[in-house]
Protein backbone atom coordinates (compact mmCIF):
# COMPACT_ATOMS: atom_id res chain seq x y z
CA UNK A 1 0.00 0.00 0.00
CA UNK A 2 1.28 3.43 -0.91
CA UNK A 3 2.07 5.28 2.38
CA UNK A 4 1.23 8.62 0.75
CA UNK A 5 -2.20 7.59 -0.44
CA UNK A 6 -4.76 9.51 1.54
CA UNK A 7 -8.34 8.83 0.65
CA UNK A 8 -10.89 8.95 3.38
CA UNK A 9 -14.10 7.30 2.31
CA UNK A 10 -16.28 8.14 5.29
CA UNK A 11 -17.87 11.12 3.56
CA UNK A 12 -21.50 10.82 2.48
CA UNK A 13 -22.12 9.00 -0.76
CA UNK A 14 -23.18 10.94 -3.85
CA UNK A 15 -26.79 11.86 -4.44
CA UNK A 16 -28.56 9.30 -6.55
CA UNK A 17 -30.67 10.55 -9.48
CA UNK A 18 -33.40 8.28 -8.17
CA UNK A 19 -33.88 10.63 -5.22
CA UNK A 20 -35.40 13.42 -7.33
CA UNK A 21 -38.27 14.99 -5.46
CA UNK A 22 -36.93 13.92 -2.06
CA UNK A 23 -34.86 16.03 0.28
CA UNK A 24 -31.29 15.63 -0.94
CA UNK A 25 -28.08 15.97 1.02
CA UNK A 26 -26.04 18.82 -0.36
CA UNK A 27 -22.73 17.41 -1.52
CA UNK A 28 -19.93 19.72 -2.58
CA UNK A 29 -16.76 19.02 -4.50
CA UNK A 30 -14.01 21.53 -3.85
CA UNK A 31 -10.85 21.76 -5.93
CA UNK A 32 -7.87 23.59 -4.49
CA UNK A 33 -5.59 24.32 -7.43
CA UNK A 34 -2.01 24.55 -6.21
CA UNK A 35 1.43 25.49 -7.44
CA UNK A 36 4.40 24.00 -5.59
CA UNK A 37 6.77 26.77 -4.50
CA UNK A 38 10.59 26.78 -4.49
CA UNK A 39 10.72 26.22 -0.70
CA UNK A 40 8.79 22.98 -1.16
CA UNK A 41 10.74 21.85 -4.20
CA UNK A 42 14.06 22.53 -2.42
CA UNK A 43 13.14 20.06 0.32
CA UNK A 44 14.42 16.53 -0.02
CA UNK A 45 11.90 13.75 -0.56
CA UNK A 46 12.34 12.55 3.05
CA UNK A 47 11.71 16.12 4.32
CA UNK A 48 8.54 16.35 2.25
CA UNK A 49 7.38 12.98 3.55
CA UNK A 50 8.05 14.12 7.12
CA UNK A 51 5.94 17.27 6.63
CA UNK A 52 3.14 15.21 5.11
CA UNK A 53 3.14 12.65 7.94
CA UNK A 54 3.65 15.21 10.73
CA UNK A 55 1.22 17.92 9.66
CA UNK A 56 -1.02 17.11 6.74
CA UNK A 57 -2.01 13.53 7.44
CA UNK A 58 -3.09 14.20 11.07
CA UNK A 59 -5.03 17.29 9.97
CA UNK A 60 -6.78 15.42 7.16
CA UNK A 61 -7.52 12.53 9.50
CA UNK A 62 -9.19 14.95 11.93
CA UNK A 63 -11.85 15.67 9.27
CA UNK A 64 -12.10 12.19 7.80
CA UNK A 65 -15.66 11.65 9.02
CA UNK A 66 -17.02 14.63 7.04
CA UNK A 67 -14.48 15.39 4.31
CA UNK A 68 -13.13 13.02 1.70
CA UNK A 69 -9.69 14.39 0.83
CA UNK A 70 -7.71 13.27 -2.21
CA UNK A 71 -4.33 14.57 -3.35
CA UNK A 72 -3.30 14.74 -7.01
CA UNK A 73 -0.09 15.55 -8.91
CA UNK A 74 -0.52 17.38 -12.18
CA UNK A 75 2.86 19.03 -12.85
CA UNK A 76 3.51 16.67 -15.73
CA UNK A 77 0.22 17.64 -17.40
CA UNK A 78 -0.16 21.32 -16.57
CA UNK A 79 2.28 24.23 -16.60
CA UNK A 80 0.69 26.43 -13.91
CA UNK A 81 -1.00 23.92 -11.59
CA UNK A 82 1.42 21.41 -10.12
CA UNK A 83 -0.98 19.76 -7.70
CA UNK A 84 -4.57 19.86 -6.60
CA UNK A 85 -6.61 18.71 -3.66
CA UNK A 86 -10.12 17.39 -4.15
CA UNK A 87 -12.32 17.66 -1.08
CA UNK A 88 -15.78 16.16 -1.11
CA UNK A 89 -18.07 17.12 1.73
CA UNK A 90 -21.61 17.91 2.77
CA UNK A 91 -20.33 19.88 5.77
CA UNK A 92 -19.04 23.30 4.70
CA UNK A 93 -18.30 24.29 8.31
CA UNK A 94 -15.83 21.40 8.63
CA UNK A 95 -14.33 22.30 5.26
CA UNK A 96 -13.84 25.88 6.47
CA UNK A 97 -12.21 24.65 9.70
CA UNK A 98 -9.94 22.34 7.71
CA UNK A 99 -8.76 25.22 5.52
CA UNK A 100 -8.28 27.53 8.52
CA UNK A 101 -6.08 24.92 10.19
CA UNK A 102 -4.21 24.26 6.95
CA UNK A 103 -3.49 28.01 6.76
CA UNK A 104 -1.78 27.72 10.15
CA UNK A 105 0.83 25.37 8.71
CA UNK A 106 3.84 25.96 6.48
CA UNK A 107 1.69 24.71 3.59
CA UNK A 108 0.29 28.26 3.38
CA UNK A 109 2.66 30.32 5.51
CA UNK A 110 6.09 29.66 3.98
CA UNK A 111 4.35 29.02 1.53
CA UNK A 112 5.09 25.54 0.32
CA UNK A 113 2.18 25.83 -2.10
CA UNK A 114 0.48 28.83 -3.66
CA UNK A 115 -3.27 28.43 -3.92
CA UNK A 116 -4.03 29.52 -7.49
CA UNK A 117 -7.77 28.99 -7.32
CA UNK A 118 -10.53 27.29 -5.38
CA UNK A 119 -13.42 25.86 -7.37
CA UNK A 120 -16.55 24.77 -5.52
CA UNK A 121 -19.21 22.74 -7.24
CA UNK A 122 -22.46 21.35 -5.93
CA UNK A 123 -22.97 17.77 -6.95
CA UNK A 124 -26.09 17.06 -8.98
CA UNK A 125 -27.43 20.60 -8.51
CA UNK A 126 -29.38 20.29 -11.75
CA UNK A 127 -31.36 17.38 -10.26
CA UNK A 128 -32.27 19.46 -7.23
CA UNK A 129 -33.34 22.33 -9.45
CA UNK A 130 -35.39 20.01 -11.64
CA UNK A 131 -37.05 18.52 -8.56
CA UNK A 132 -37.96 21.98 -7.26
CA UNK A 133 -39.42 22.82 -10.67
CA UNK A 134 -41.41 19.58 -10.84
CA UNK A 135 -39.35 18.25 -13.74
CA UNK A 136 -38.85 14.50 -13.71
Amino acid sequence: MNPYLLTYVNAPSPVSPHLAGKKMMENYSILLLLDAQPDWLAKSRPERADFYHSYLQPLFHQYASTCRIRLFDSEFFHARISDFILIETSNLADYQDLIEQLRDTAFYSVPYFAVRDIIVAKENAFLEYNARQGIA
